[in-house]
Parts: C-alpha cells; structure tokens; sequence
C-alpha cells in the first residue's frame, strides 16, 4: 500500500501528478492527474477526504504529452489555469510541440478545451509556471533542449513572449 493509498491505475503510462485544489466555494479537493497514452489523453482522480477515497481515473477532455506540472489559481480563486504540451493538433507529424493552457471555473471538476499559446523549437516543453513573489508576472520553464525557452508575461500567460537564450545557471536539460 503506498503513503496515501492510492490505486495502481494512477501510475499507469507515464508519472502522475497530484495538486491540491479549491473550487469557488473554497471546497478543498486532491486531484491525480495522469494516465497519459499516445496522442496524450490526459485522466484525473479526486479524493474530497484528504486521499482517504478516491474517485475513478475520467478523461479530462484535454490532449498532453505528460500530466500537468502546474495548476495556478486566479481571480481570486475563482478560476485555475494549467499548463501542459502536445504536439500541435494542426500538425501531428510535427515533432516540435506545443504549450497549452487550459481554465476551470469548477475547481478542477471540469476544464475547457486547450488553447496554444506557444510553440517550442526543441523535442520537448513540459512546462513549469511559477509566480514571481510580488504576484504580478509568470515566469514558464521548460524541460527542453535547445535552451531557449523561458518565458515571461504579465497576463497570466494568455500569450508568451518568443523563446529566449537563458543563463547557463538555468539550464533546463534534464539530461
């Protein structure tokens, strides 16, 4: 039995990931997202009882290569925005992916359909968002190899500025 007690169906296909999320009402609830396959279909689990019980792995409706890495709250809670990647659904045979992003007014019950905002030059994006300390700008890392992709924005990473050659000391090559 693992730590939290969770079905082996979370590790199915590739890693999951788990988030703690509020809906608008302030409703606490663990989500395991994963269970991606090939184009990406991406699955959740919840547990409303801090990862006592779970609910069955459902399709989300959304497309990503691996579960998303962050799910971010805004407007005050009121909606959450993850971000994710894919390769581009208007070119499949491209192997450079995209980065979407996608909202949930639902605290992460149900999500809209997947918007790009970004194409990565490089194999792979996995992308990570965090918010700078003052709470006003995003800052997009990517797990990807060319070492030109951080980005930044002010707008909650409706759009992202084109790919930048970071600093050595930031080097997101995974390899």
């Amino acid at each position: 039995m693992s730590i939290l007690g969770v079905s082996a169906i979370f590790s199915q296909r590739t890693t999951p990931v788990i988030h703690r999320l509020a809906d608008p009402g302030g409703v606490e609830r663990l989500f395991v997202f994963g269970g991606c396959d090939f184009p990406g279909n991406i699955r959740s689990s919840f547990s409303e009882d801090g990862g006592k019980t779970w609910s069955p792995m459902t399709e989300t409706g959304l497309v990503g290569e691996v579960a998303p890495k962050t799910i971010l709250s805004f407007d005050g809670g009121k909606r959450l925005i993850m971000w994710s990647d894919r390769r581009d659904p208007d070119n499949p045979n491209d192997p450079h992916p995209v980065v979407w992003q996608s909202e949930s007014l639902s605290g992460g019950l149900s999500w809209r359909k997947e918007r790009v905002i970004l194409g990565v030059p490089g194999q792979w994006a996995q992308p990570c968002v965090v918010r700078s300390a003052d709470g006003k700008q995003l800052l997009m890392l990517m797990r990807e190899n060319t070492r030109l992709t951080n980005n930044e924005t002010n707008n909650d990473l409706r759009t992202a500025q084109a790919a930048q050659k970071e600093a050595r000391a930031v080097d997101n090559n995974c390899h």
